[in-house]
């Protein structure tokens, strides 16, 4: 049984070196602020198989007091046998156990979701590091406590998306900010009940690497963004996969955009599951959560944190993008009939 505070959550396959040195970037924040969070692992194989120079680190976390959980293949598989009277042993195997190429991290998303239910939860990609910064024009803190209510479209974002040729070049234009993580969300959420927002999911910006296999970002980038992408140099940065996506002023909105680098929930709503299938799976959770909740609120913080892979990631580029699309389509044809 995981505790009622709130969780801090990693979604990750359990091969990349960079998931402890997250762990550990995340773990040290909530040192500094006082705040004892579990972590838990929502892991494609076993804690077990974990390699070495992860579970060492792991360990040491542990061993420093850090509550650390695993929700690994076999716990799935448990709860999947304990569940198969009332549920679809099919449907729930489909949603929470990576079996196949092309299968992207929405099986561990599911797992969490599960995992953490009616817990406020903070979800982060295996590959972000805990180096808070803001935009340099934001206006964090904000004195007064005060925020932009920002009504965003189905497709669009509050953040600024700029361009850089290189993650030294990045690193340079975000301002460092030292904040509490746990801090700034459960602030976040107390404005639902303070201005009766019904803020359900947060999603926090970035800076370095882009996730794109491709930069077609750039082809619609407007204001700002856009000139500041042409006076860069076009030529030069068109293709680049360094970029910010951070929003000048916190913004609160009714739109479905989410990016799934780094999510809070609040633990309050009933949450749609995520396409177990390629990538993408954070945009149609949004869409989703935009149709079973069309009167609450996603919150887009100022802050970011620096998006930093362990190289090329194989399973975003060894099938080309339209074959991803094609299989996350083929797989959702072949989903079980009563699959949700």
């Amino acid at each position: 049984m995981l505790p009622s505070d709130a969780i801090f959550a990693w979604p990750s396959g359990g091969t990349r070196l960079r998931l402890a040195e997250s762990v550990e970037s995340f773990a040290e924040n909530m040192k500094r602020a006082g705040n004892n969070s579990p972590v838990l692992l929502a892991l494609d194989g076993t804690r077990a198989e974990l390699p070495a120079a992860i579970a060492s680190r792991l360990d040491a976390l542990a061993a420093g007091g850090r509550s650390l959980f695993a929700c690994d293949r076999e716990d799935r598989e448990r709860f999947i046998s304990a569940a198969k009277r009332k549920f679809d042993v099919e449907v729930l195997r489909w949603a929470l156990v990576r079996s196949r190429l092309g299968q992207g991290a929405g099986s561990n998303r599911n797992a969490i979701a599960l995992a953490t239910a009616g817990s406020p939860t903070v979800s982060t990609d295996d590959d972000l590091l805990c180096l808070p910064a803001v935009s340099p024009t934001s206006e964090f803190p904000q004195i007064d406590g005060s925020a932009q209510h920002a009504e965003n479209t189905a497709s669009a974002s509050p953040w600024e998306n700029r361009y850089f040729s290189s993650e030294e070049a990045i690193t340079k234009f975000p301002r460092a900010v030292e904040i509490d993580v746990e801090g700034e969300y459960r602030r976040i959420f107390a404005r639902s009940v303070e201005e009766g927002l019904d803020i359900a999911v947060a999603c926090a910006g970035s800076y370095g690497d882009s996730g794109y296999g491709v930069a077609r970002g750039t082809l619609c980038l407007e204001g700002g963004a856009r000139a500041a992408l042409i006076s860069g140099g076009y030529e030069n940065l068109r293709l680049s996969r360094f970029m910010t996506r951070l929003s000048p002023r916190e913004c609160v909105g009714d739109g479905s955009y989410i990016m799934g680098m780094q999510l809070a929930f609040a633990g309050t709503s009933f949450l749609p599951p995520f396409i177990p299938t390629s990538r993408e799976e954070d945009s149609l959770f949004g869409f989703a959560f935009r149709v079973l909740h069309p009167g609450s609120r996603m919150a887009y913080p100022t802050f970011g944190f620096l998006h930093r892979p362990c190289g090329f990631q194989a399973v975003d580029r060894a099938v080309p993008d339209g074959d991803f699309r094609r299989m996350r389509t083929a797989s959702i044809r072949r989903r079980p009939t009563r699959a949700v």
